[in-house]
């Protein structure tokens, strides 16, 4: 039986933004002035009610790239021409007992405001983390001296948001201490981001600065409102459950958190060698669910019961089955609409190491329900060696989401000089490995990986963080393919029931009559997020015949007969539209009156103005308030 969905009110009309930033005449990035006009063409929709169904489609999508068979994927190494040389060192023992094999991390995010992505990579204790801001050309400048942020420690990973809800993006980045005294309580940090150029780290004053007290621990985070109150929560894992180090955090809303793990999860999360965690609304019933890749055969998938709790629902859904969890992806990748998991794992074809496990990495196909069927071997993508960060991505903008693996150990020889992995989406046929041919051929010991527009050509590049080495940037040259592109940007400042940035929001976008689907989550990798624009590959289609933003608590926008080409800011509505239609007027005072008393459904969230949990005359109240004239 499949879950069915609420009112599904619609917003307009939706704003498009010129996505190249704005520079002063010396060269150096300003806040962005921002030019918004409506899309030429579009057409609003009016409120309807939207009904899911549910079904079991075809292992892979006979479908083609939306007009075209396929398109090449290329790349151009471009680390010294972009700028982008961050560095990743130990010296050896730095921390004793502490496996410096597992680190190295970066974040992607517009730190600065100015509109293009801006790049911040660990360095390892060797070497002191680094900045890298965008000139909106794809050149890049280390400034993490002037911001503030070049500590030299045992950084491990690291996440972004605006976890204040002031409009500039944050950072929390998970520490071991200064090298040189062993690990160390207490070191952790969150970067809060001042709106001028500089960071403040605040992870002490907010309770972040510590997720273990039997030995300092910590390595993935993510972000995300799992329980829809509007503010961003934080999720840390951590490698080891003797220490008790995999932790989920509740944002309490005036700058500080709770610990809220053993209430929220029980013994789900504690008995993780955590890695990277997740948030992501896998069955659709509006709830954020809490994905978990874990080393030594503990990789989790809790289900959010929409009350303040997780239920573990790995040992019955077909997940959790991959012997060393890494990093992951969330993506679609058959294009059934489902979000599938992707976790990158060990392989090995016979016991090499007989403590070492090797299943490979794990695809998880989601069939509804919070059901999966695992369907790596067949899809080609279950050996990628010793793997580590893990992302999904369409390289070649033909419409179907490619896979990018990064792997390596060197302390054996038979995990040595491995490529990374390209996975092309071929659809029926199912993915084939163009890592070496494309241009990424890189067989250094690879850790975290991101994909972000670094100069705005539409196409997604790619950076690799390497272990005790320089980290690699990949130019990709799809234009060159011709294929049409968007990319999605959120904005949720006019509603503060709507987490910032619109993080836990799902986007899908139909073109030439197939539709794809995007989740807003920051999309974890291993040590990594990128909180950057959501990015649709289109092939041959010349225009968007739909796009929905599915906003957190139910309210939808909707959007038709789109151009291609080009970034697109959509804001969410104000509280008390709850039909979405650009007015607080009587039909949305309709609405609230039908739901009126204790919230008792998911439906009914998108009335509960003041998310008290009861619509009543303090919410008919605020929708008064701010009723057009």
């Amino acid at each position: 039986m499949c879950e069915n969905w609420m009112f599904s009110p619609h917003r307009g009309p939706l704003l498009v933004h010129d996505h190249h930033p704005h520079r002063s005449s010396e060269g150096t990035s300003r806040k962005m002035t921002d030019r918004y006009t409506d899309i030429p063409g579009a057409t609003r929709l009016p409120m309807m009610l939207v009904a899911a169904a549910c079904g079991f489609a075809p292992l892979l999508h006979p479908a083609t790239s939306l007009g075209q068979a396929s398109y090449e994927i290329s790349f151009d190494e471009a680390t010294k021409s972009s700028g982008l040389q961050g560095t990743f060192l130990v010296d050896f023992p730095v921390y004793p007992n502490l496996d410096e094999f597992h680190m190295g991390g970066s974040c992607v995010a517009d730190f600065d405001g100015d509109g293009d992505p801006d790049v911040f990579i660990l360095g390892g204790g060797k070497y002191p983390d680094q900045l890298y801001q965008n000139d909106g050309a794809g050149g890049f400048t280390d400034i993490a001296t002037s911001a503030g942020v070049d500590r030299v420690h045992g950084g491990a990973g690291c996440s972004t948001a605006d976890y204040d809800g002031d409009g500039d993006i944050d950072m929390f980045v998970t520490s071991f201490g200064n090298p040189g005294k062993g690990p160390q309580f207490g070191e952790h940090m969150l970067y809060r981001n001042n709106g001028d150029g500089t960071f403040t780290d605040v992870a002490g004053e907010a309770g972040l600065d510590v997720t273990s007290f039997f030995q300092p621990n910590g390595y993935g985070s993510c972000w995300g409102d799992y329980d829809l109150d509007g503010d961003l929560d934080l999720c840390v894992a951590g490698w080891d459950p003797a220490d008790m180090c995999n932790r989920l955090f509740s944002n309490e809303g005036d700058g500080t958190f709770a610990d809220v793990t053993i209430e929220a999860t029980g013994s789900g999360l504690m008995e993780m060698y955590g890695f990277q965690p997740a948030f992501a609304d896998m069955d659709g019933d509006g709830w954020p669910d809490l994905l978990v890749a874990g080393d030594i055969q503990t990789s989790r998938y809790l289900a959010n019961n929409g009350d303040g709790t997780f239920f573990n629902a790995t040992p019955f859904n077909g997940t959790g089955i991959d012997d060393n969890g890494m990093g992951q992806a969330i993506l679609d990748f058959d294009g059934d609409g489902l979000f599938d998991w992707y976790v990158s794992s060990i392989h090995l074809e016979f016991p090499y190491i007989p403590t070492v496990p090797g299943t490979g990495n794990m695809l998880y196909r989601n069939l509804g329900n919070h059901m999966y069927e695992e369907v790596s071997v067949p899809t080609g993508v279950n050996d990628g060696g010793w793997g580590w960060g893990a992302i999904g991505v369409d390289l070649d903008q033909d419409g179907r989401i490619d896979l990018v693996e990064v792997n390596g150990w060197p302390a054996v020889s038979f995990w040595q000089d491995e490529p990374a992995k390209v996975y092309q989406n071929m659809g029926s046929k199912g993915f084939v490995d163009v890592g070496v041919s494309c241009g990424i051929d890189s067989t250094r010991y690879g850790r975290g990986l991101i994909a972000f527009d670094a100069e705005g050509d539409g196409d997604m590049d790619l950076l690799i963080n390497n272990f005790n080495d320089q980290s690699e940037f990949f130019r990709n040259n799809a234009q060159d393919e011709g294929g049409h592109w968007l990319q999605v940007r959120l904005d949720s400042s006019t509603n503060p029931m709507i987490a910032p940035g619109g993080l836990d929001a799902i986007v899908s976008v139909t073109a030439a009559g197939k539709t794809q689907k995007r989740i807003n989550n920051g999309q974890p990798s291993y040590l990594c997020t990128m909180q950057v624009p959501l990015h649709f590959g289109l092939g041959s289609a010349r225009i968007i015949d739909e796009i929905r933003i599915l906003w957190p608590r139910g309210i939808e926008t909707v959007l038709v007969d789109v151009p291609v080409d080009q970034v697109l800011d959509v804001q969410a509505p104000v509280p008390g539209d709850i039909d979405a239609d650009g007015r607080i007027d009587g039909a949305d005072l309709a609405v609230l009156l039908a739901m009126w008393g204790e919230v008792t459904s998911f439906d009914q969230l998108i009335a509960d103005l003041n998310s008290d949990g009861i619509i009543d005359g303090l919410d008919l109240a605020k929708l008064l308030a701010g009723w057009s004239r």
